[in-house]
């Protein structure tokens, strides 16, 4: 039965914030490469088309999908050689009448996932042609693909159709024109929809294949075309060569399909849905999807790993995390497998995707997510783990302060002195002090007496003063994966810190004692939650860090001699370490460098005070100048070397009369255009030692800079000089 559906746990919100031959198939160019995109940016979920029927529906699977936390949707709008999407290039689907259901449905699901913000890809299974096995004979439509390309179909050696018997029957991947017409398929649907991209799946090929010797295809105008691509003669449908050359028909599929894409927009993402284990996938099913990760022929795969047991999940996973991946990887996870066995393993599968460094994750489906309206047991787990993902992602990218003291005591409201765990302690106070702060103007003053200098412990406990100081419930839960620390502040030598927490009920784990510096200035102590080096057992502990949160027991402090402590800004960071490395002088994008990306910000933000380098309420020339001089150089410095020179000019005169993106392409005036104001610029700050006429010699003949432009470069230089 599913459970109702609710919102993700309080504690867990509460946490821490017409194509080439296949011979000379290659990768398209990819467009923004997700392979160093973030767990928690892509989490997917794949839409079938059995899953969806009236407009309300698909209304309803989007929202609902949004409402758990999935970032992604990948949408079935092709299933057989037919389209669920008013095409240009194909017929609807079997299940609607000939002229449509009325309604568009991928228009809706397109308009609905931005109503709701999440991105829409549209999943189309590429090579099928047409389900014989379900539907027992040809389609009844005479404009279906399988009745209009008869040549394209699958052959076996003596020229007969792949029998319809046979599950899908698929696309001959090795005619140029079928290959162009998938294409053709991929640029109908992103030409004229506002999708993320499109996402292939059946691209291998299909049923009846994949065998040792290959059955399909094997027809007389396969083999010729084979011998005339490779100048290979044919020998067997077992022969590696035969079966590399049908592994390059499907990635020149994928190939063209990518270049599609870019000849639209270069944003627009070609993924695919590939096996889980890439060498199954060559070998079975001439699809080479180690090949596509390596050489961005796709944007991202997702690797159907499909299974319920841990070690080949594990195995399949961590092979294509191997790769030198120069397209994202995502981890296909079959949640519906896991509905009847276990469903505690779609998030231990979840978990395991995170901790190998997937860019993200897919599941498979959204049935297993959703039954009706109500969450199921899985969909409340990913739920419950996408909202974990949320509050990581929105948390403060330098660490979210548990307690700075600047508002009181936060967490640390406690006498020092009520832990029945301290040892060796005479007396023991914590108070706020403006005498010293790390950031802000308070921090809190630990003042340490022992009893003797024989040794002692300090356990600090924490706690927000609604219950039991150091208890769970008395502390927020922060995600278990990231850095916790803290700043201190003294000059008694001798002492060590360390913090704890508790991860599972009833036990407790200590981060390893640190030696605290003793020099009279502040000092980062942080621990890796995610790193077990960092951590020893404690209270039933065992030294690991177990759980999707912790809660802050206590900061504890070792030594001999008396002390005094300045505590300040307890932090947590999801994302790294809590150290901030001082600004970059002119980094205005705070991307940590200063650059010409500043400069075409700064630019474009003349007359708003939000740039302002020089404090008096605008943006304008007196503020370039400004960042200029942080970067260490003057105005029409293209290249930003210091010098204006011959270098510069050549930019200039390669992008003269054109538009252009901004100052490393010499427009200085950022008005999005090369032109003579930019060449003014240039001739009036132009000064490298050398006579001008020098300058404009080494520069080649541009075809777009007239004879009159570099004579008025001369005349302005002339005037400067007189």
């Amino acid at each position: 039965m599913p459970s109702p559906r609710r919102l993700p746990t309080a504690a867990l919100l509460a946490a821490a914030l017409a194509g080439p031959t296949l011979a000379s198939a290659g990768p398209a160019a990819a467009s923004d490469a997700p392979e160093a995109q973030a767990f928690a940016d892509h989490r997917g979920v794949w839409v079938s088309r059995f899953e969806y029927s009236s407009a309300a529906s698909i209304q309803n699977v989007i929202q609902r999908a949004a409402d758990a936390g999935f970032t992604d949707i990948y949408w079935q709008v092709r299933g057989q050689g037919d389209a669920l999407y008013d095409s240009n290039v194909e017929v609807w689907d079997a299940r609607y009448p000939r002229s449509g259901p009325g309604f568009d449905p991928l228009q809706v699901a397109v308009d609905a996932a931005e109503t709701h913000g999440v991105k829409l890809s549209a999943w189309i299974n590429t090579v099928p042609m047409w389900n014989g096995a379900i539907n027992g004979s040809p389609p009844s439509d005479p404009f279906h693909l399988y009745n209009l390309a008869p040549d394209w179909r699958l052959k076996d050696f003596n020229g007969n159709d792949q029998p319809l018997g046979s599950s899908y029957t698929g696309i001959n991947v090795t005619h140029p024109d079928a290959r162009a017409h998938i294409a053709s398929v991929v640029d109908d649907i992103a030409s004229r929809y506002d999708v993320e991209g499109v996402h292939l799946d059946y691209i291998r090929m299909v049923n009846n294949t994949s065998g040792s010797p290959i059955q399909y295809p094997l027809d007389p105008d396969t083999r010729a075309r084979y011998e005339a691509e490779t100048g290979n003669t044919f020998t067997s449908g077992a022969s590696a060569a035969y079966k590399q050359w049908l592994a390059d028909g499907v990635t020149a599929v994928v190939s063209e399909s990518h270049a599609a894409l870019d000849n639209l927009d270069p944003d627009l993402k070609l993924t695919a849905a590939v096996w889980r284990d890439y060498d199954i996938g060559t070998n079975s099913y001439q699809q080479q999807a180690d090949r596509w990760v390596e050489d961005a022929t796709l944007d991202a795969a997702h690797a159907m790993i499909y299974t319920s047991d841990m070690a080949l999940y594990e195995n399949n996973l961590y092979k294509y995390k191997s790769l030198d991946a120069q397209a994202g990887v995502y981890a296909g996870i079959g949640s519906y497998l896991h509905l009847e066995s276990d469903p505690d393993l779609t998030l231990e599968q979840l978990r395991m995707a995170q901790a190998a460094g997937a860019n993200g994750y897919t599941i498979f489906s959204y049935s297993s997510i959703y039954s009706g309206s109500q969450l199921t047991s899985i969909g409340q787990d990913v739920a419950d783990f996408n909202a974990t993902l949320d509050a990581r992602r929105d948390a403060n990218l330098k660490g979210m302060a548990l307690t700075d003291f600047e508002d009181g005591e936060g967490f640390f409201q406690t006498s020092p002195e009520l832990s029945g765990s301290n040892v060796n302690i005479d007396a023991a106070a914590a108070f706020t002090t403006n005498a010293e702060s790390y950031d802000g103007t308070t921090s809190q003053q630990i003042d340490i007496t022992p009893l003797d200098s024989s040794g002692w412990l300090l356990r600090h406990l924490a706690g927000d003063g609604s219950t039991t100081a150091a208890s769970p419930d008395a502390n927020l839960q922060i995600i278990s994966d990231g850095y916790l620390g803290f700043w201190l502040k003294t000059t008694d030598p001798g002492l060590q810190v360390s913090v704890a927490v508790d991860d599972v009920e009833g036990t407790a784990e200590r981060g390893l004692f640190r030696d605290v510096i003793a020099d009279g200035d502040w000092h980062l102590y942080e621990w890796n939650l995610g790193d077990d080096a960092d951590w020893n057992g404690w209270v039933l502990g065992d030294g690991l860090i177990e759980g999707q949160s912790v809660t802050l027991d206590s900061i504890q402090f070792t030594g001999d001699t008396a002390a005094t402590v300045y505590l300040d800004n307890i932090s947590f960071n999801p994302f790294g370490s809590l150290f901030t490395p001082p600004p970059t002088p002119g980094d205005l994008d705070d991307d940590g460098d200063a650059d010409a990306d500043d400069i075409v910000l700064l630019l474009a933000s003349y007359g708003d005070p939000a740039f302002d380098l020089t404090d008096d309420g605008l943006t304008d020339d007196a503020d370039l100048a400004a960042l200029l001089a942080l970067m260490g150089t003057g105005p029409a410095d293209a290249n930003l070397d210091g010098n204006v020179n011959t270098s510069d000019l050549a930019i200039l005169a390669a992008g003269f009369a054109t538009l252009v993106d901004g100052w490393a392409q010499a427009d200085f005036n950022g008005d999005g255009i090369v032109n003579t104001s930019d060449l003014a610029l240039l001739a009036s700050n132009f000064d490298n030692g050398a006579p001008l006429s020098a300058a404009t010699a080494a520069v080649p003949e541009p075809a777009t800079l007239s004879l009159a432009a570099l004579a008025s470069l001369a005349t302005l230089r002339r005037r400067r000089n007189a």
